[in-house]
């Protein structure tokens, strides 16, 4: 029987600071204990008050701890912000000669290619995000591996962070008594979360419909506000994410509803999310 591990997040919000402890194991995640305060020291998902965000952390960690009775000495955090922003990359590389099958390590070097873009030294990568591929030409690949050619590209979401920014969120988590296990941008986790890994890797690509892209900082108040660059995606986007549930909360409800007068989804998939979130972040 395969030993279960134990995870552990953050996420630094404007309007409050959460801890989660889970278990994963072969069956799936098993979230054991949550916690939550409201968040001081933090504005628009960027850190002003070291000490005052320490303090959130710390007490949003210690009820995560009370719940689970595990104690939590590192986490992989949730980064937000204005100082987030992304741009399209392209690698290329020629396929291992030998096999002239596409292979792992051929998927690694390509985007490993589209990594080293040009990036300004005050940031840091912090994904590399595939979109598709392209086999001796021919595009729109989604999933290259087996494949045979001999020529691979890869067009690449690449998604940045200040150093200062990604320095202070450390700091705030070191001083709170935590180590940081890894960075991740908060709304690609929450996606993952909500319509899993697999669907979120064949959605992903109609998200260039939208990027390059930047974040915007306190996203719990401001959904509203993206619903005219939503209500202009492909319908069939918002149709599968809206089937999927809970993802409709990351477009907003306006224009989920917008999107139902309009007959692209099924008011009866969004209305049911609407009413089970009402009380979300």
């Amino acid at each position: 029987m395969t030993r279960s591990r134990r995870v552990f997040a953050l996420d630094l919000g404007t309007t409050k600071v959460c801890c989660a402890i889970a278990e994963l194991d072969s069956t799936g995640l098993r979230v054991i204990g949550v916690g939550g305060a409201v968040s001081r020291g933090i504005r628009k998902g960027a850190v002003i008050e070291i000490d005052r965000a320490a303090e959130a952390v710390a007490e949003a960690v210690d009820l995560a701890e009370q719940m689970s009775g595990v104690p939590v000495d590192s986490a992989v955090v949730g980064l937000a912000g204005t100082s987030i922003t992304s741009q399209n990359s392209r690698g290329v590389v020629a396929v291992s000669a030998g096999h002239r099958e596409v292979r792992d390590a051929d998927v690694t070097r390509a985007v490993e290619a589209a990594r080293a873009v040009s990036v300004p030294s005050d940031r840091k990568i912090l994904h590399v995000l595939p979109q598709q591929f392209t086999i001796d030409g021919q595009e729109g690949v989604r999933d290259a591996l087996g494949m045979a050619g001999t020529r691979l590209e890869v067009d690449a979401h690449i998604i940045t962070g200040t150093n200062t920014a990604i320095q202070n969120v450390v700091k705030v988590v070191h001083k709170a008594g935590l180590d940081v296990d890894d960075l991740v941008l908060q709304i690609l986790a929450s996606a993952e979360a909500v319509i899993g890994a697999a669907f979120w890797k064949s959605w992903f690509p109609t998200l260039g419909q939208l990027a390059p892209a930047r974040a915007t900082g306190g996203a719990g108040r401001h959904l509203g506000r993206r619903q005219s660059a939503v209500e202009a995606l492909d319908p069939r986007v918002l149709d599968r994410a809206t089937r999927v549930g809970g993802v409709v909360m990351s477009v907003g409800r306006g224009a989920a509803r917008a999107a139902a007068r309009r007959g692209s989804v099924d008011p009866g998939c969004i209305e049911p999310v609407i009413r089970g979130h009402a009380g979300g972040r």
